[in-house]
C-alpha cells in the first residue's frame, strides 16, 4: 500500500457510530471510496447522500451475522473494484460483572468478538489481493466493562497472530487505540495515515491520545 489514498476503497463498520462516521467522512473527503456498514440504515443512507458523487454506498450490517460481513466486502468489490482497508469500529457495551445479565453478555460477545472474527474472515481474501490493511479501533469504556476489555485482549492476540501468518503477503493488521483526549477526528486521521503510508505487512499498534 502507498501512493496516496485517492481512489482507494475502504469499508467502515460501524459507520453510524460517532467514531465510524468521522472516519468515513475523513476518508471520503480525501478521495477514498467508502462502503458504509452498520445497523442504522437511515443514518447510513443519510451519510451516503451527504458524501454523494458515487463515492459511498451504504450496506445494512449486523456484526454477529457472518453473511452480513460477507455482503459488506462484496459491496466493496462489486461497487468499487476491491478493498484496501476495513475499519472495525463496532462496539457493544456491557455493565460490570455485578450487574451483568444474559442479554448484555450475548450482545457483547456477538459484536466485540464474534463480529470482529467474522469481519476479519470476510475481509482477508480481498485484502490479501491488494496488500490491504485491517484496522481494529478500540477505546477505553466510560465505566468498567470487563467483557469489552476481555474482547480487546483477544482481538490484539488475534491480530498479532494474523500479522505473523499473513504479513509476508503485505497485509497489515493494526490495533488502533483511542486513548484519553482522543476523538473521532483524531482516530480518523490515523486511519487515513495508514492508507497514505508505504506498504509492509504484519502487526502494528497505534495510539491516538494518551494511552
Amino acid at each position: 500500500m502507498g501512493a496516496g489514498p485517492r481512489g482507494r476503497v475502504a469499508a467502515v463498520l460501524d459507520a453510524a457510530s460517532p467514531w465510524g462516521e468521522a472516519a468515513a467522512r475523513r476518508l471520503a473527503a480525501s478521495g477514498v471510496r467508502v462502503v458504509l456498514g452498520g445497523r442504522s440504515r437511515e443514518r447510513l443512507a443519510a451519510l451516503e447522500g451527504e458524501i454523494g458523487g458515487g463515492r459511498a454506498v451504504a450496506v445494512g450490517v449486523h456484526p454477529a451475522k457472518r453473511h452480513h460481513l460477507e455482503h459488506l466486502v462484496e459491496a466493496a468489490v462489486e461497487e468499487f473494484g476491491g478493498l484496501d482497508l476495513l475499519l472495525f469500529a463496532a462496539r457493544a457495551s456491557a455493565p460490570p460483572l455485578s450487574r451483568l445479565d444474559a442479554g448484555a453478555l450475548e450482545r457483547s460477545v456477538d459484536v466485540n468478538f464474534r463480529g470482529l472474527v467474522y469481519a476479519l474472515a470476510a475481509a482477508l481474501p480481498a485484502l490479501r489481493g491488494r496488500g490491504g490493511t485491517f484496522v481494529y479501533l478500540c477505546a477505553g469504556p466510560e465505566e468498567p466493562d470487563p467483557l469489552y476489555e476481555a474482547a480487546r485482549a483477544a482481538a490484539g492476540s488475534l491480530l498479532r497472530a494474523a500479522g505473523s501468518e499473513l504479513g509476508g503477503e503485505g497485509v497489515r493488521f493494526c490495533e488502533l487505540v483511542a486513548g484519553g483526549g482522543a476523538d473521532g477526528e483524531r482516530a480518523a486521521g490515523e486511519v487515513l495515515r495508514l492508507l497514505r503510508e508505504p506498504g509492509g505487512g504484519g502487526f502494528l499498534r497505534r495510539v491516538c491520545g494518551a494511552a
